[in-house]
């Protein structure tokens, strides 16, 4: 299967699709869009508070893909299965390097230093908040998905797990770990990841959702209230790398309550749609959609749009970008060389 298209966190184990998760999904990967379309109209305090408060996408993509894997046949962790899994996520990420490189050199004629070169291919930076912190972060899920329901076979150790991580976000939210956060923010998302396992394991409890969801309420607001005693910043991106417990509980609030809430609404045809369209690429569309707002922020006009009208704008060419690529994956299937190669 085409590595552009799907990837091993972005496919359902089974042919019937999961309408919630793919609602989850999709959403996630708009909040996505509308955090990096936003962040540059941030002097307007309306938009700055839709810029901080949307910051659960990542949460939210990250419920969906360790969900998916929870869901489905148990991974082992053989050295074919994790090379290909790491190919899978990075294939994706170069294409995205060698055009956006092409684009630095050919169109805007600049030159970019050796250095940040070697960073972006070879994932060095490990103080950088650029989007490659997210397929850092994938990568890290190849080992700790697996690493997971090993875990859960000996549950007091899969609740070892989940207190030393808990308590390194816990700890995060008042003093800073003197490590790159790239090389640690592996364990307080472990205590998430921990979170959305217990979820697959009690699916069926009527309480377990709604009880998670008043406890991570709970948790914001204290940690929120930490963080104004002691004078930090309560934006949401500076809890962010690593993500403290304040961070952590705004996302396992609004991932719960979207799972739990969704089989409930009835959502409109067209929103659905689009949706299921953004799950179904999330991987791609999310590479596109940063292609496309660098170049309106090179040579386009783009503050007298305003931001809903840059939005739509950025949204409509992302899926524009999309459909050619699927029409070119298309076309390239129909070739029985290309059919025997991905058989």
């Amino acid at each position: 299967m085409n590595s552009l298209v799907f990837t091993y966190y972005c496919t359902s184990m089974s042919k019937e699709r999961n309408t919630t998760i793919d609602f989850m999904r999709g959403l996630a990967i708009f909040l996505m869009i509308l955090i990096h379309v936003t962040a540059h109209f941030l002097q307007d305090k309306t938009v700055y508070l839709l810029w901080d408060y949307t910051h659960f996408a990542v949460p939210l993509f990250i419920f969906c893909s360790a969900y998916l894997s929870f869901t489905g046949k148990e991974h082992k962790l053989t050295f074919p299965s994790v090379i290909s899994r790491v190919g899978r996520l990075l294939r994706p990420y170069y294409i995205f390097l060698l055009i956006y490189f092409s684009y630095i050199f050919l169109i805007k004629q600049d030159q970019l230093p050796m250095q940040v070169i070697l960073d972006k291919v070879f994932l060095l930076n490990a103080k950088s908040a650029d989007l490659e912190w997210l397929v850092v972060l994938f990568l890290s899920f190849i080992l700790l998905f697996p690493l997971i329901q090993h875990a859960a076979k000996k549950p007091l150790f899969l609740f070892v797990l989940g207190i030393m991580s808990g308590g390194s976000a816990i700890y995060l939210l008042f003093a800073d770990i003197p490590i790159p956060f790239r090389h640690m923010m592996w364990l307080p998302w472990i205590f998430y990841i921990v979170m959305v396992y217990s979820l697959v394991q009690e699916k069926k409890s009527k309480w377990f959702i709604p009880v998670v969801i008043l406890f991570s309420a709970i948790v914001f607001i204290v940690s929120r209230s930490s963080l104004m005693s002691s004078g930090e910043s309560l934006t949401l991106t500076h809890n962010k790398y690593p993500p403290n417990i304040f961070y952590l509980s705004y996302g396992v609030f609004w991932t719960f309550f979207l799972y739990w809430i969704h089989p409930k609404l009835h959502i409109p045809k067209y929103i659905d749609t689009l949706f299921s369209f953004f799950s179904r690429y999330s991987y791609p569309i999310f590479f596109i959609h940063f292609l496309i707002i660098y170049i309106f922020l090179d040579f386009v006009p783009f503050r007298k749009l305003q931001w809903w009208g840059f939005l739509i704008i950025v949204l409509i060419l992302t899926i524009s970008g999309q459909l050619i690529l699927n029409k070119i994956n298309a076309i390239k299937r129909s070739f029985p060389l290309f059919r025997q190669h991905n058989s």
